[in-house]
C-alpha cells in the first residue's frame, strides 16, 4: 500500500496536465505513492495524456459531470494511501512535494 494518494482533478486542461504528470513522475519517493487522476468531463485529449502516463501508481478515472468536488470526492473513494495530497492540475510539483507532505505527516 501507498503510503500517499496524490490526487488531480482536471478538466479540458492537457497541456497542464502533462507537465503536472511529469513532475510527479520524477519525485525523489516514487515507491511511498500513487496518483490518482480524476478527469471531470473533458472534451480535450485529457484521456490520451492520462493513458501515456498510466501505471500501476497511476490510474485514471472518469467523471462526466463538471464539477470539481465531485471529482476529488471520486479521487478519494479510489485512493489506497494513508494520506490524501490534493494537486491541481497545473502545478509542476518540486521533486521532493510528496515526501515533504509525509514527512509533515509523520512529525
Amino acid at each position: 500500500m501507498p503510503d500517499a494518494s496524490v490526487v488531480i482533478a482536471t478538466h479540458n486542461r492537457v497541456r497542464e496536465l502533462g507537465d503536472c504528470l511529469a513532475a510527479l513522475a520524477l519525485q525523489s519517493n516514487p515507491e511511498q505513492f500513487e496518483v490518482i487522476v480524476v478527469d471531470n468531463g473533458s472534451h480535450d485529449q485529457t484521456r490520451e495524456v492520462i493513458a501515456a502516463h498510466a501505471s500501476d501508481r497511476v490510474l485514471g478515472v472518469f467523471v462526466a459531470d463538471p464539477n470539481r468536488a465531485k471529482a476529488r470526492n471520486a479521487g478519494i473513494a479510489q485512493a489506497r494511501g494513508r494520506i490524501v495530497i490534493f494537486c491541481d492540475d497545473d502545478t509542476v510539483a518540486p521533486e521532493n512535494f510528496v515526501a515533504e507532505h509525509l514527512r509533515a505527516h509523520d512529525e
